[in-house]
């Protein structure tokens, strides 16, 4: 009888003995698979930061590259060397539409013609500032707005002048040639502007191949 009872004893001893192995083998299990759940979180957000920076430098690189040539095609538009054949083909737009009308000194609208003939290449440059604005903040979006008053500001300019020497006794407007004309003076209003946006892009895309946490950094003209 006492051999039974410790028997007895002895086995529910056994299985509690058990069962706390199997409880910690199944915390064991749930604690490797919480352990894993959490690495494989880890991994995919590195992986996405990984993915997202070589996007946004692929960007960085390609947005300057745009801008260049945004700067080119502008410097372009205002080069006071004309060709005969860009003068003719105003004048013959006009004389369509408007020939009865007073013809005025047609090398005044060149820039403007100019302007509307790369229009397409400006757009798309312009369609950039969603993405410009995700990956570097909205500080960025002056670039735009200035490429848009540039050109703007040349339009105006360049239709100013052309109805001015219209008159029978036209006036000079120096400011309006100052900004249809590119000049190698260093005040030239316009190429100060974009020569400014230039060094912004380039200054950041330095400081973002360099991997270092900033904020936008904008020239103080």
């Amino acid at each position: 009888k006492h051999h039974r009872i410790f028997y007895t004893d002895q086995r529910k001893e056994f299985l509690m003995i058990e069962c706390i192995f199997e409880n910690c083998a199944k915390l064991l299990e749930v604690s490797s698979s919480v352990t894993v759940a959490v690495c494989a979180v880890l991994a995919l957000n590195a992986w996405k930061k990984e993915l997202i920076g070589k996007k946004k430098i692929e960007f960085a690189a390609d947005f300057v590259k745009k801008a260049h040539e945004i700067n080119e095609l502008m410097s372009f538009v205002r080069s006071p060397a004309s060709r005969k054949t860009e003068e003719d083909a105003i004048e013959a737009e006009f004389n369509l539409k408007k020939p009865s009308d007073i013809k005025g000194d047609f090398s005044f609208l060149i820039p403007k013609y100019r302007l509307i003939n790369i229009d397409e290449k400006i757009r798309n440059f312009l369609a950039l500032r969603t993405e410009a604005v995700m990956y570097f903040g909205k500080d960025i979006k002056y670039i735009f707005d200035k490429i848009i008053e540039i050109k703007t500001k040349i339009t105006h300019s360049s239709d100013a002048l052309y109805q001015e020497s219209k008159k029978a006794s036209p006036k000079q407007r120096p400011e309006d040639e100052q900004i249809i004309w590119e000049t190698d003076d260093e005040n030239d209003p316009i190429k100060k502007e974009l020569n400014t946006i230039i060094k912004d892009l380039e200054i950041n895309l330095d400081l973002l191949y360099k991997k270092e946490h900033f904020e936008w950094k904008r020239t103080k003209v």
